[in-house]
């Protein structure tokens, strides 16, 4: 999202190398600041990939400002695993803004007001923690949702792992999600929930400011987030190690100059597209030397211009449980999904939106099977996919050739 360009490390350590959107707006004048969760790398921070500005408290100063110890209760936890339940859900004493969704909100706000007061050009990314696991809220929030209200959906309740790659159902092991009761699952869901909305009012009352400080027409603001989460679907819990939709498919909220109130993008988008789009607003353009793998989205925003897409792609790394990599495509109709040590899968998700059914080498629906692996190969020879050439070896950098050619299946 920051580079506009996807890298194959785990864990995310950042090239010197790459250049980020926050350094082309900081060496045009812009004044960026940097408030909440910094998930790039632990060795270099925003100061030092562009951002001018950063938090003027730090978190524990902050936590430092209640004096209240923080006690659990009604928690919910996942089954025995090496003789420890994993914590899923709780409800926790002490005040709202005791945590780190006030925090990020504290900060946030104090970076508007200075950058308000400077009159200087601004560009002010708030990077919210929550909805994370585990899902541990307040009142009036960790109540605001009756679990008995929580609607299951199929991929909760009726998910077998038939014909899945093995990690998808470890992952359920290793939480201990495996069997949890329907009831223990609703009111999870519903601390889930809750999360959101807490998440949602301080949203709310950062837009408040931009209004209140006569910013609100002419600034571009951008809601979004870096992934999804399980939360039960498929019996598991927190993200990673799968392709679904319930961890791909991520909300994306545009509102600003030129942006229609109330309207709906049915393009193709990705998180690479955020940086390029980022960089027009501000009236500037992508250095020519860089690789673009995004698009901007304003065209499209505006004007209701089409991004000439038809299909989107994705790839995983591996995180705290292990290296995994997959690399997925999915058009309108079908999702292919590569296992890098594992079978392949694919989803109608119109006749099976919940993904349950993995149609990969059943022969129900072999030419879509061998096209969307065409689409998918073919775009990891674009990209120069590390992943396509310990699969391919030298030839798959070679123009001429063909990763969709017949020659090259095998069962």
């Amino acid at each position: 999202m920051l580079t506009n360009v996807g890298q194959d490390q785990t864990p995310p350590e950042m090239l010197s190398s790459e250049t980020t959107f926050a350094q082309i707006l900081s060496q045009a004048g812009y004044r960026t600041g940097y408030a909440g969760k910094w998930h790039v790398g632990v060795r270099k921070g925003p100061r030092d990939w562009g951002f001018t500005d950063v938090e003027p408290e730090s978190r524990r100063q902050y936590i430092s400002r209640f004096s209240e110890s923080i006690e659990l209760d009604d928690k919910q936890a996942g089954g025995p695993v090496h003789g420890n339940r994993f914590l899923l859900s709780a409800r926790r004493s002490g005040a709202v803004a005791q945590d780190d969704t006030g925090y990020c909100e504290t900060q946030g706000l104090a970076l508007l007001d200075a950058f308000a007061k400077q009159g200087s050009p601004f560009f002010l990314r708030i990077d919210f923690s929550a909805p994370h696991p585990t899902y541990v809220i307040p009142e009036p929030f960790a109540s605001a949702i009756d679990p008995g209200e929580i609607r299951l959906d199929p991929s909760v309740t009726e998910e077998t792992f038939a014909r899945k790659p093995y990690i998808h159902e470890e992952q359920t092991r290793r939480w201990g999600t495996r069997s949890l009761p329907e009831e223990t699952w609703r009111r999870v869901i519903a601390r889930y929930h809750g999360m959101v909305s807490m998440m949602d009012g301080a949203v709310g009352r950062i837009l408040e400011r931009l209004r209140a400080l006569g910013l609100e027409d002419n600034t571009l603001v951008i809601f979004t987030t870096d992934h999804g989460d399980a939360t039960g679907s498929h019996c598991m819990y927190d993200k990673g190690y799968c392709a679904y939709e319930e961890q791909y498919r991520i909300p994306l909220i545009v509102r600003g100059p030129g942006v229609p109130r109330g309207g709906e993008c049915r393009e193709w988008i990705s998180s690479l597209d955020l940086a390029p789009t980022i960089v027009e607003a501000a009236g500037l353009k992508m250095p020519a030397e860089l690789e673009i793998d995004g698009k901007s989205l304003l065209p499209a925003l505006r004007e209701g211009a089409p991004l000439g897409r038809d299909s989107i792609f994705g790839e995983f790394h591996g995180m705290q449980y292990g290296l995994c990599s997959i690399r997925w495509a999915r058009d309108e109709r079908f999702k292919y999904v590569l296992n890098g040590n594992d079978r392949p899968e694919l989803y109608d998700t119109i006749a099976d939106p919940f993904e349950l059914r993995n149609l990969a080498g059943t022969g129900e629906a072999a030419d879509e099977e061998k096209r969307m692996y065409s689409v998918l190969m073919r775009w990891m020879q674009a990209t120069r996919d590390p992943m396509l050439k310990t699969i391919w070896g030298r030839a798959a950098y070679d123009p001429s050739f063909d990763p969709g050619d017949e020659a090259y299946w095998f069962v």
